[in-house]
């Protein structure tokens, strides 16, 4: 499953059905105008973009679960 809401002005969080859902496999949140904090991920991602945002601060512990995480897209943020 492919979830891609890039370029849009949604600014809250990532919900957390989506944080756990096991087939979600790409996620693209790129130019969201989003900020804070990185958002937890499932551990069963392969490719996410969240480039062009105003994320700031570290990748959140569930990241180093992500072992299918083959594309990772977090330029032009606040880091």
């Amino acid at each position: 499953t492919a979830v891609s809401i890039f370029n849009n002005r949604w600014s809250g969080d990532v919900p957390i059905s989506w944080r756990k859902a096991t087939d979600l496999k790409v996620l693209d949140l790129s130019g969201c105008q989003m900020e804070g904090e990185v958002p937890s991920i499932t551990p069963h991602i392969e490719e996410i973009d969240l480039s062009n945002n105003r994320f700031s601060g570290y990748l959140p512990e569930s990241w180093k679960e992500a072992t299918q995480l083959e594309t990772l897209d977090l330029a032009n943020n606040a880091f």
